[in-house]
C-alpha cells in the first residue's frame, strides 16, 4: 500500500535516525545511505529541517571520508535552507564547518578567528553536542595552521565533552590526535606510545596529515 503524507514523515524521521546511529557507531557507508534516502523523503514531502539536517549530516560523513567538495556543497545547501527558515542552532553550526573548510583549503585562513563566535553561541545556548563538535573543528583548523598549543586546549575541551556524553567517536578522534601531539602530562602517556605499539589509532588508519584535514 502507498504511504500516506504522516508515514512518510514518520519514515523521514526514522532513516534520519539511522543516519545518526550508523553514523556515531563509524559506519559511514551506512550513514551516508540513510542521510541519502531521508534527503529523498524530506524532499519529495517538503520537510525542510531534515532536509536540512541531512544535508549537514552528509557532510560531515564527506569531511570525515576527506570528500571536501561534496561536504561544502552539501553544507552550503543546508545553509541556505537554516537562512530561509530561520533555523539558527543548524545555521551556526554549519557555519563553523564552513570556517573548517575554509582553512584546511587555504581559501579563507582568516576563518579561524570566527570559531571564538561559534562557540559562544553554543555555550550561551547550552548546545552541548554542537559545542563539542566545534571544539573538535577548532582545534584541527589550528593544528592545520601549525597552532599546537591552541589546538591541544581545543582537544583536550572536546574529549572532556565527548566523555561527559558518552560520544565514543569524538573521544576517540581527540585521545589520537592528542597522542601524537600532546604531551606526557596531559596524556597520561608519552605521546606516539599508541602509534609505536601498534594500536589502530585515528591517525595510524588515515595517516596524520589527513586525519589532521577530517573533522
Amino acid at each position: 500500500a502507498a504511504l500516506d503524507a504522516g508515514d512518510k514523515h514518520l519514515l523521514c524521521d526514522i532513516e534520519k535516525s539511522k543516519g545518526l546511529i550508523y553514523f556515531m557507531m563509524g559506519r559511514d557507508a551506512e550513514a551516508k545511505e540513510h542521510c541519502r534516502n531521508t534527503i529523498e523523503i524530506a524532499r519529495e514531502i517538503g520537510y525542510s529541517y531534515n532536509l536540512a539536517v541531512s544535508h549537514h549530516n552528509i557532510a560531515d560523513i564527506h569531511i570525515q571520508l576527506g570528500e571536501i567538495d561534496e561536504a561544502r556543497s552539501n553544507l552550503l545547501a543546508s545553509l541556505d535552507l537554516c537562512k530561509t527558515n530561520a533555523y539558527r542552532k543548524l545555521q551556526n553550526i554549519n557555519e563553523a564547518f564552513l570556517c573548517y573548510l575554509g582553512v584546511v583549503t587555504a581559501t579563507e585562513p582568516g576563518a579561524i578567528d570566527r570559531f571564538e563566535g561559534h562557540l559562544g553561541f553554543t555555550a550561551e545556548n547550552a548546545y552541548g553536542w554542537d559545542q563539542l563538535q566545534i571544539h573538535v573543528l577548532c582545534g584541527r583548523a589550528l593544528l592545520h595552521l601549525g597552532r599546537k598549543d591552541e589546538a591541544r586546549e581545543q582537544f583536550l575541551a572536546g574529549r572532556t565533552m565527548a566523555s561527559d556524553r558518552a560520544q565514543k567517536r569524538f573521544e576517540k578522534q581527540c585521545e589520537d590526535l592528542l597522542d601524537l601531539t600532546g604531551d606526557t602530562k596531559l596524556l597520561g602517556k608519552t605521546p606516539g606510545k599508541d602509534v609505536m605499539a601498534g594500536k589502530a589509532t585515528y591517525p595510524a588508519l588515515h595517516g596524520i596529515d589527513e586525519s589532521r584535514a577530517m573533522a
